[in-house]
This record gives structure tokens, sequence and C-alpha cells, in this order.
């Protein structure tokens, strides 16, 4: 038998999982013979409550919200997955949004009832995170960036990003490639990000792909600069915007890994589909999750006179395909 949950004892006492959260918390009336029912089903199965669920559940609606740039990233719509899985035997919800800048959207945030937020937009500004850690939510961020204007209480999530990159680099250069460029996101080019860092620490001419509107631009930019110049490697910023990159250069009739090799980052599925295999790294969204609930537990604890961020570090792993 799989773990007990609160459902289970609700079956099992023949009560709904309100009640059985009203025994357990002690923080509604129940009658006694709900209670005894719900108390004995508890004994009865082994259930044990969740630490971390009773702590993110004490107090607050219980509302995840987690904030990005982009809504379609195959990785975001997984860390929401794994965040879900967590949440949701104990009645958390978890919801994903899109960071528009401007004080109206922060003031919709800021009324729509959240108390947790898990911040993994670089778009969003320092000033805006700062308000929501102001404002008694708990926010945890992930450090896609630099973070260097925040302060107080909150969470910090280093994925690996810049050691995923750096061994992405050091694999380029093992394969002979020189004349590496590097093909952000859509849209604008974010030059904190960790992942950009490490591109110009490894390249003596950095040369970039960025400020493409669509799929169909990014692949004119690329297609652009192969005729401008040709190159033999490409790092890209997401599996996504690599996927396009490839597409663009096979079409041209450029030979991959053979003229030009390629590596994404964060082992998406279109990856693992396209022909040549996407050769990425592989960001650990399962412990992502996990650790954002965690924070999210230690930060609805009020701990007295605590100021200082809360951090965890993860590490990312290089994932060899055909495309290198």
């Amino acid at each position: 038998m799989g773990k007990v949950t609160r459902k289970d004892v609700a079956i099992k006492a023949g009560v709904s999982e309100t009640v059985v959260s009203y025994v357990l918390n002690q923080n509604r009336y129940v009658d006694a013979d709900k209670r005894r029912r719900v108390l004995s089903a508890v004994k009865e199965l082994g259930y044990v409550p969740s630490p971390m669920a009773r702590a993110l559940k004490g107090k607050g609606s219980g509302r995840i919200l987690l904030i990005t740039d982009h809504l379609e990233s195959d990785h975001f719509v997984s860390l929401v997955s794994e965040m879900e899985r967590l949440a949701s035997e104990e009645g958390l919800s978890v919801s994903l949004c899109r960071w528009h800048p401007g004080q109206a959207f922060l003031q919709n945030i800021l009324q729509s009832g959240y108390d947790r937020v898990l911040v993994g937009s670089t778009m969003m500004d320092d000033a805006s995170i700062q308000s929501l850690i102001d404002s008694g939510m708990a926010v945890v961020v992930l450090e896609i960036k630099e973070r260097a204007g925040l302060s107080g209480r909150y969470g910090i999530i280093n994925s690996g990003l810049y050691q995923g990159a750096l061994e992405a680099m050091n694999a380029l250069w093992e394969r002979g490639r020189k004349k590496i460029v590097y093909v952000s996101s859509l849209g604008n080019l974010e030059p904190g990000d960790f992942r950009y860092r490490a591109y110009l620490e490894s390249v003596d001419s950095p040369r970039r792909i960025c400020g493409a509107v669509d799929d169909r631009d990014l692949g004119k930019k690329v297609k652009s600069l192969w005729d401008e110049e040709p190159f033999d490697g490409l790092f890209c910023r997401t599996d996504y915007v690599a996927c396009v990159a490839m597409h663009a250069l096979l079409s041209l009739g450029v030979r991959i890994p053979d003229q030009v090799s390629i590596c994404g980052f964060d082992d998406a599925w279109c990856g693992r589909c396209v022909l040549p295999t996407l050769t990425t790294v592989h960001i650990r969204r399962d412990l992502m999750a996990q650790s954002a609930m965690e924070l999210f537990a230690l930060l609805a604890r009020k701990k007295e006179g605590a100021t200082e961020p809360i951090r965890i570090e993860l590490q990312t792993k290089f994932v060899t395909r055909e495309s290198l």
C-alpha cells in the first residue's frame, strides 16, 4: 500500500477531508462522534501528517504562485507539475503566471490571496520581488541571475545554472569548437543570466543571437549569422531555441554535428524528439520543487529575529547526445 493520505482517512471515517483537517489541526469544533471516528481512522491506517504541509497550512490561503517569463516553457510546466504533486495531497494549490512589468500587475498579485510565491522570472525586477517579501508572503527566488538588491527573510534556490553552462562550454571546446555562438531565448537578452555569464567567461570573441520575436525570426537570425561568418558551435539558453536553431541550420544543408555542434539547456522533451538528438544540461526539477516546498515551510515558521535569506544549492547534470 502507498502512503496514507488525508483523503484515505476521510473515507475510512466517513467524513469530509475538511473535517479531518479540523480534527488534526484542532482549529474548528467537530462533534464528538466524528472526532472519535477520525482519530480511530488515523490510528488504524497509520496516517502521519506531513510536517511541511502542517507548517504551510498553519495560516494563509494555501495558494502558491509560480511567476515566470514564458508560460509555454517545458521547464516551468514540468516544475509546476512536480510542485503540484507535492502540494495537492495536503490540499494546497499551485498556479502559474507570466510576469508583466508594472505596479498594476504587482498589486494584483498582492491582492489575489497568494501567500507563497516562487519567482522564476528574469524580467521581474528586484523592487517588485522586494515588495512581495515585505508584504509578509513566503517568497522563494530561483537564482537564474544575480539578485544583489534583495533583503529580508526569503528563500533562494540555486539550481546550478552557472556550473552547468561551464560544463556545456567545456564539452564544446573539447569537441574542438572554437567559434561558439550564444543563442538567447526569444525576446531581449538578459545580460545577468548565469548561462550567458558562463558563456562570456569561456570565449575570447563572443557572438550572440538575441532579440528574436518568434521562431521564424530566430531561424532567420541563425541563417543570417551563418551567411555572415560560419560558426562551429551553438550554446543555447534553452532546448527550445536550440531545436529552432538546429532546424534552421539543417534547412541550409549544414551537417550536425560534423560542421556544427549544438548544446541546449534544461533537458526538455523536444530535445529528445529531434534528429540528431540534442545534447543538453539536465536541471533537477524534482529537487527544485521539493526544495521550494521545504523553503516555504521554513519561511512559514516565523523565526524570531531571523532576517537572512535561506539558500539551497543544487547541481545540474550534463547529458551527451548526438548533436555534440
